[in-house]
């Protein structure tokens, strides 16, 4: 390809490095994610981006019986995520291993009534529901 003037060169080179970068993902330009409504949030799946992060060192505290500082992690997650089933079914974990199996039994109702179809969370709920009843 012949390029004839000093300003088309200048103009096919501008071009071919933006192609590159858009090529290589190194324009940063950053784009906001968009959302995944084919995928439901469960206790297996856990949840995504800071909540997931809130669910995991709730869950780690909880291993180590440090309950209130669970508790507040996963109240924090819920902040985030308030219709997460599995965040709710964490919530009536770190009840039930404090004592208080009266709240991890509504925690586990309200995670039922968030996963109708999520048969991952719904199975983890009923679990919790039925440990809250002994």
């Amino acid at each position: 390809m012949r390029v004839r003037s000093c300003s088309s060169r200048k103009a096919l080179g501008a071009v071919l490095v933006i192609a590159w970068l858009a090529l290589t993902g190194c324009t940063g330009l950053t784009h906001p994610p968009r959302p995944d409504t084919t995928q439901t949030v469960s206790a297996h799946n856990d949840a995504a981006g800071p909540s997931a992060t809130l669910l995991a060192q709730s869950r780690a505290q909880r291993a180590t019986g440090s309950y209130t500082q669970a508790r507040a992690s996963v109240e924090r997650a819920l902040s985030i995520d308030p219709d997460n089933a599995a965040l709710w079914v964490e919530l009536g974990e770190v009840d039930l291993a404090s004592g208080r199996a009266a709240e991890a039994a509504t925690m586990a109702r309200k995670a039922l009534t968030l996963a109708p179809r999520d048969s991952g969370a719904a199975a983890d709920a009923s679990a919790l529901l039925e440990r809250a009843r002994r």
